[in-house]
């Protein structure tokens, strides 16, 4: 049967008092599908070292009908039912097939087996460094991130190679990139990453002192005008905690921990995060006196058009969010440019021309000029974090720390 293959990865708790059957059960649907059907490339069961109520089962079939085949076995029909009182939690995680497209069925299973045979002594911190890694790009990158020695680093990676038997890494000597095994790896390590953030706080042994560093990712007019100039006073509240505070017009990848807490312009709707709403702010058009008493002021969208316009590059918006000029006009054409709002802070500022700003940070500048103020635009902060991240302190702390800040100040962004 044609199609695209099909990776899945299950996560299953089972009640301890159900662990001895279910195993029984388990092993007889595996033991039914790998024998009876063809599409089934390989099942394959492991528990978590530490955790044997945790179950991880890698899937893989020849297509998605193959897939949705196997469903509606009778054997698997069988197990679903006489399974389902002895499972507690069941999370499903799907793996892009196209990273496995150029593996055999024998190949991969042989080494979907061999992984999941690592997986039972699996060594955490090596876990811990191949995250570091993946997430990174690079092995000194990782080393620095994690203070450890790059040479160590680096035999740390090959030994958890070893003890998976396949490789997770291509080396090169700009970088790191995951290989097929790697890719597939990369979704079980994160699960464990998330599970042993967990364990670790219902065992009362996660950092409970406010300490270490959380890096905070913000869109550039918020990051600098607002949060620089209050973090401070976190840093005087917990002198051991360190706030690396990243105000540029990008997007932050939490799963590649590019940031800790990041500042985003909508709720993201895909991933495993963790988002609260901060506040709304609104935006206005601004230009300075000095072009007003040269030039006068528009006093509709019409006349708005025989001025000098300032906007951002349009390629390289990082959010449709700031997309707003055409609730302004259909055809905004600035003949200034700046990719960061802060830039165009500074050029309406020396006169450049109108542009549409934030009014928090505008207000702040006597020498700025609110026109045809029935023209606002409303937007949205979020703060977001990885979900794995929910039960580090540092962590915690901060995002409650920028709901204070902005719970305290919120009547300025509105």
């Amino acid at each position: 049967m044609s199609g695209k293959r099909v990776v899945r990865m299950a996560e299953l708790e089972i009640d301890p008092a159900e662990l001895d059957a279910y195993r029984t059960l388990l092993a007889e649907e595996i033991e039914a599908s790998v024998t009876s059907e063809r599409g089934v490339l390989t099942l394959y069961a492991v528990s978590i070292k530490d955790r044997p109520e945790k179950i991880c089962i890698f899937e893989v079939y020849a297509s998605q009908e193959d897939y949705e085949a196997h469903l509606q076995t009778p054997h698997f029909l069988k197990y679903k039912t006489s399974t389902a009182r002895m499972v507690r939690s069941l999370s499903l995680i799907d793996v892009d097939p196209v990273i496995l497209r150029a593996k055999t069925g024998d190949h991969l299973a042989t080494e979907v087996r061999e992984l999941g045979q690592g997986l039972k002594d699996m060594n955490w911190d090596d876990v811990r460094i191949f995250l570091a890694v993946a997430r990174t790009g690079q092995i000194l990158a990782a080393s620095k991130r994690l203070g450890l020695n790059h040479a160590t680093l680096s035999r740390r990676v090959t030994s958890l190679e070893e003890a998976l038997k396949t490789r997770l890494f291509t080396r090169r000597t700009n970088g790191c990139e995951l290989t097929a095994e790697g890719e597939v790896f990369l979704a079980s390590a994160e699960r464990m990453e998330t599970e042993m953030l967990a364990a670790q706080a219902n065992l009362g042994r996660t950092d409970t002192a406010i300490a270490g560093t959380v890096r905070v990712g913000a869109p550039d007019g918020f990051g600098v005008s607002f949060l620089a100039p209050r973090i401070g006073r976190l840093i005087e509240r917990h002198p051991e905690l360190k706030i690396q505070l990243v105000p540029v017009p990008r997007s932050f990848s939490l799963s590649q921990r590019e940031a800790d807490i990041a500042i985003t312009l909508e709720r993201p709707e895909q991933g495993r995060l963790v988002s609260s709403k901060l506040t709304d702010y609104t935006l206005g058009l601004y230009a300075s006196r000095g072009y007003a008493e040269q030039n006068g002021l528009p006093d509709n969208n019409e006349a708005l058009k025989q001025h000098r316009r300032i906007g951002y590059v349009d390629d390289l918006l990082f959010s449709q969010s700031l997309n707003f000029t055409g609730e302004v006009m259909r055809n905004w054409s600035a003949g200034f440019e700046i990719s960061s709002a802060t830039g165009q802070t500074e050029a309406v500022r020396s006169g450049a021309g109108i542009g549409i700003l934030h009014d928090y940070i505008a207000r702040q500048y006597d020498e700025l000029v609110r026109i045809l103020p029935d023209v606002s635009i409303r937007r949205a902060y979020w703060t977001t974090y990885h979900e794995s991240a929910r039960d580090l302190v540092r962590v915690r702390t901060v995002a409650d720390f920028l709901q204070e800040l902005v719970g305290a100040e919120r009547q300025i962004f509105l």
